[in-house]
């Protein structure tokens, strides 16, 4: 028994980590690496390099971490452009929280 980790081979990234599997289920497998040595860091930090887990430099983890936060700020944006939200409900959000009364809403209207 061994552990393996699954690994992307186009992006090297790192997949899936099992532990004590049967290895020969594997062994044909070239996306597979046999009980590799994996540093203690965020899987999103690692690859496989020539075979070996590495870590990223901090310039990798850098555009890794902003990759993630332009995701989820797209997201966001999606999620946004999904409301099904009326006039009526957005004013009274607005109301509610202070940010503007109906009577400045009708007298901006109004100009």
């Amino acid at each position: 028994m061994a552990n393996i980790l699954i690994f992307n081979q186009v992006t090297k990234k790192l997949i899936e980590y099992k532990k004590s599997v049967n290895t020969p289920d594997y062994s044909w497998r070239s996306d597979v690496l046999v009980n590799p040595n994996i540093p203690n860091v965020p899987f999103k930090y690692l690859e496989v390099r020539n075979r070996v887990v590495v870590e990223l430099s901090q310039v990798e983890k850098d555009a890794v971490d902003q990759a993630e936060t332009d995701a989820q700020a797209q997201a966001e944006i999606n999620r946004i452009d999904n409301l099904d939200i009326s006039l009526k409900e957005l004013i009274g959000v607005l109301e509610k929280k202070g940010i503007i009364s109906k009577t400045e809403i009708i007298t901006e209207l109004k100009k």
